[in-house]
C-alpha cells in the first residue's frame, strides 16, 4: 500500500488535498490528529476546491477535531474559494445545534457572515434572521442595498429552463424591471400591513420553468411560457399584472415569452380531491377552455376573492395581462376557499387553438377528457 503520509504531503505541497486522501490519512496515520490540529490553517488553504466541503464536514464530524474546527470558524469560511459553498459550510457548524446554541454561536460571527456573503449566498442566512433582531437588521440592510445583484444571482443560480437570457445587457434590463416591481409590491404590502416587510422577508420557491417570490400576500412568478395568451376565467387565478418582458429585450429569447406574473397568494396546503379537480376541468371545458396540466400542485384554494386586490388604480387592462377574452361580467366571482388554477401553463382557449395540436396531457387531464366526453355523449342521448 502506498505510504499515506507521503501521498498526503504530496497533495498538500501541490495545494490539491483530495477528500479520499484526507479520509485515509485521518483513518490510517497514527499522528494524523496532532498534525491536523497543528497545521489546520495550512491544510485548509491547500484542499482541492471541489472537495473542500467534504473535508471540512469530515473534520467537524470527528469529535476529536471539532474543537479546532470551532476555534477556526472564520478561517474555515475564509479559505472556501467558492462563495456558493458558504451556506453549506455554515450549515455544517449549525445543523446539530439547538436554537439557543445557534444564537450564541452566531452572535460572534453574524456581522462577519453578512459582510462576507454576497448575492445568492445571502439567502443561506435567511433561516437565521429571526434568531436575533440585530441579525435581521444587518441582513436586511445588506440585501436591500444590493438588491439588483441579490435578485439577479438568485435567478441565475436557479438555472431555470424557461429563463434563458444570454445577452448580459438584456438580463440586466430584465432584472431592473423585476426590482422595480418588487419595490412597488413591498410598498403596497407595507401600506396595508402592520408589520413592515423588506427584501429579507422575500421567500423563494421554484418550478421547472419559473422562479416564485413570495412577497407578503403577493406571489411574483418569473419565467417563460410557451403561450403568453391565456383565456380569462374565474377558475384561473387573476393576475395583478402580467407584463410581457420580451418586447424590452434586444435579443431573441429561446422559443418562449419572458414574463412576470403577480397574483394573490393562495392556500396550497389544504386538501383538494380529484373530484374538486374535475369540477374545475369541467367548468373550464364547458367554456371551451382546455387545461391539460391537471395536477394537485397546480391549484390552490383562495384566501381572498378572485379579483385584483390593490390599493392603487392599475393602468392594466386584460389585453396587457395576456387574456384572449374578457371575464363574463355575469359570472359569479369565486370566494374564499374555492379552487383555482395557479400554474397557467398548458391552458388553451379553443377559440384560438385546435385540440388536436395539443401535444401534452397529464394523466389526470387524459382521464378527465374521456370522462367529459362520455358525460357529453350521455347528455346528448338523453335529449334525443
Amino acid at each position: 500500500m502506498e505510504n499515506i503520509l507521503e501521498k498526503f504531503l504530496l497533495e498538500l505541497n501541490d495545494g490539491q488535498i483530495r477528500y479520499k486522501t484526507f479520509f485515509h490519512f485521518l483513518d490510517e496515520y497514527e499522528g494524523a490528529l496532532l498534525y491536523i490540529k497543528s497545521n489546520y490553517d495550512m491544510i485548509l488553504a491547500n484542499i482541492y476546491s471541489y472537495d473542500y466541503i467534504m473535508v471540512v464536514d469530515a473534520i467537524y464530524k470527528d469529535e476529536r477535531l471539532r474543537d479546532v474546527a470551532e476555534l477556526n470558524f472564520i478561517e474555515t469560511m475564509h479559505n472556501c474559494s467558492t462563495s456558493t459553498f458558504l451556506p453549506v459550510l455554515l450549515n455544517i457548524y449549525l445543523e446539530n445545534k439547538n436554537y439557543i446554541q445557534k444564537r450564541e454561536f452566531l452572535k460572534n460571527y453574524f456581522p462577519y457572515l453578512v459582510k462576507s456573503f454576497e448575492g445568492n449566498a445571502l439567502t443561506g442566512l435567511l433561516e437565521y434572521k429571526d434568531l436575533d433582531p440585530s441579525f435581521y437588521r444587518a441582513l436586511n440592510e445588506k440585501i436591500s442595498s444590493n438588491k439588483h445583484r441579490y435578485i439577479k444571482e438568485n435567478i441565475r443560480y436557479k438555472q431555470l429552463e424557461g429563463i434563458d437570457i444570454q445577452n448580459e445587457k438584456d438580463f440586466d434590463t430584465f432584472i431592473s424591471v423585476l426590482v422595480l416591481i418588487i419595490d412597488e409590491l413591498l410598498e403596497e404590502e407595507n401600506s396595508i400591513c402592520d408589520t413592515p416587510i423588506s427584501y429579507a422577508d422575500i421567500s423563494f420557491d421554484e418550478g421547472t420553468y419559473s422562479l416564485v417570490l413570495l412577497i407578503g400576500d403577493k406571489v411574483l412568478s418569473v419565467g417563460n411560457r410557451k403561450t403568453y395568451m391565456i383565456p380569462n376565467h374565474r377558475r384561473i387565478l387573476q393576475p395583478l399584472i402580467r407584463p410581457n418582458i420580451s418586447r424590452l429585450l434586444s435579443s431573441k429569447v429561446s422559443i418562449y415569452t419572458t414574463m412576470i406574473d403577480v397574483s394573490e397568494r393562495v392556500d396550497t396546503e389544504s386538501e383538494i380531491s380529484e373530484e374538486d379537480l374535475y369540477l374545475v376541468y369541467k367548468e373550464l371545458r364547458d367554456c371551451n377552455i382546455l387545461w391539460t396540466d391537471v395536477k394537485r400542485e397546480n391549484v390552490g384554494r383562495l384566501l381572498k376573492s378572485n379579483i385584483v386586490h390593490y390599493s392603487k388604480t392599475l393602468a392594466v387592462d386584460d389585453s396587457v395581462k395576456g387574456f384572449t377574452r374578457e371575464l363574463d361580467s355575469g359570472t359569479e366571482v369565486l370566494g374564499i376557499g374555492e379552487v383555482v388554477i395557479i400554474d397557467k401553463d398548458f391552458i388553451y382557449d379553443l377559440n384560438y387553438f385546435d385540440i388536436q395540436d395539443v401535444d401534452y396531457w397529464s394523466e389526470l387531464a387524459t382521464s378527465f377528457e374521456k370522462k367529459y366526453q362520455l358525460e357529453k355523449e350521455s347528455n346528448q342521448d338523453k335529449k334525443l
